[in-house]
Parts: C-alpha cells; structure tokens; sequence
C-alpha cells in the first residue's frame, strides 16, 4: 500500500510541479515580449512568478526520496540499521512537526496580507510549506508502517 501511495504522491507533485515550472516560463515569456516590444509590464507578474516558483520548488522537493549517505549507512552493523533507521525516521517527524508548527505560524500572520499588484493573499506563498510537510509526514509514517510490517530494515 505504501509503495502505491508514494507512486501515486510523486506523480502529483511532479505534475503540480510542471505545471507551476510552465507558467512561470509562459508568463516570464510574455512578460518579456510585452516590455521589448510594447513597452508594457504586467505589475502583478514578479509577485505572481514568486507563488509560481515556491509551488514549483516545494513539489520538486517531495518527489522521490530523502537524500542517502551510504558510506554512514553500510558501516552500521545488520542488528543496529533497524534502530538507527526508527530513530531517523523519529527525527524527520520531529523536525516536519517543527516546520508545520512555523508554517502554521506564518499562515496565520500573513492571512490578511495581500500583494500590492496581485489581489491575492499573502497566504498562497505559505500554504505550499503546510501542504508538503504534511504529505512528507504522511509518507515518513507509512514508511515507517511498511518497514513494521515487513520486518526489514531497508533503506531509509
């Protein structure tokens, strides 16, 4: 089950995060034609790029897995990789119930604060860091079910 979530998870976020990669390079290029050649600039465009690009950057980030250091990794002895991997694992939720509880934070900080050229909430630029840490976590503990139930220490 889990392996069909995270299937199904980094096919979501790759595309959301296409998506957020081709509007910034659609708009980024009618931003440019429209300056050269008409000498006009959309106002709300850099403000609008920035949401593109923190969108795109935060689904990249959860594509695929954590970085890996193998050479730490394989000189662990076979009966202790299963705890050193719990305990990875403990301090990844730790840390990603930290960044929600700042991304949380700043959720409620910036509700009421709008772009001066965009009529959007300033909220839109934090909702992507509550989104993906949530997901991340959901991934970190259903790894952490499927490691249980297989018995194997695995990769982290």
């Amino acid at each position: 089950m889990y392996h069909r979530y995270e299937r199904a998870l980094n096919t979501v976020f790759r595309k959301l995060g296409s998506l957020a990669f081709g509007i910034l390079i659609l708009i980024t290029f009618l931003q440019v034609i429209t300056r050269y050649l008409f000498s006009y600039s959309f106002p709300w465009a850099e403000e609008f790029l920035g949401l593109c690009f923190t969108w795109m950057i935060l689904f990249g980030m959860l594509t695929g897995r954590q970085i890996q250091v193998s050479l730490i990794r394989g000189r662990i002895p076979e009966q202790w990789r299963w705890v050193v991997s719990e305990c990875c694992y403990l301090f990844i939720l730790a840390a990603l119930f930290a960044l929600l509880t700042g991304a949380l934070v700043l959720v409620d900080l910036t509700k009421q604060d709008t772009y001066s050229a965009l009529p959007l909430s300033r909220v839109w630029f934090a909702i992507p860091l509550v989104l993906a840490t949530v997901l991340e976590a959901v991934r970190v503990i259903m790894a952490m079910i499927d490691r249980h139930a297989s018995a194997a220490a695995g990769d982290l």
